[in-house]
């Protein structure tokens, strides 16, 4: 059985087993990882494949861009629900009414708005904005 050679594009998860090394590509020492964290390895210039620092944050900034739009659509409703109390009857208040002012959520809503690269912390989990309570 002969060994097919690998194929990769350097800082990308591609890899070509078999055939020609297609224009742009390096030759690797072996085919990627196949574990659980195989979507994150990364093909290097000297052939190997690694789990970079670089790969993990651009994972975490994706996570956090998708809790962002979720966040800035909850914050929304809860805008929209402060207004409704203030015109609702005692006990008739939205059943989706969150604790916090409106000014504390406006706050909020500004803080969730810029938690993209750059903001201190950012894209660590536990660093992101906390809601009012």
């Amino acid at each position: 059985m002969t060994d097919l050679m690998v194929y990769a594009i350097v800082s990308s998860n591609v890899q070509q087993v078999g055939g020609e090394c297609p224009d742009g590509w390096i030759v690797m020492q072996s085919q990627r990882p196949n574990d659980a964290a195989s979507a994150d390895y990364t093909a290097q210039p000297d052939g190997s494949w690694t789990i970079s620092e670089e790969t993990l944050l651009a994972k975490l900034a994706a996570q956090e861009s998708v809790w962002r739009v979720a966040e800035l659509l909850v914050i929304a409703r809860q805008l929209e629900a402060l207004e409704e109390a203030e015109v609702a009857d005692p006990g008739d208040e939205p059943v989706d009414l969150l604790p916090g002012t409106r000014k504390q959520w406006l706050k909020y809503r500004s803080l969730a708005s810029n938690w993209v690269e750059g903001a201190l912390g950012y894209p660590h989990e536990v660093s992101r904005p906390v809601r009012p309570s």
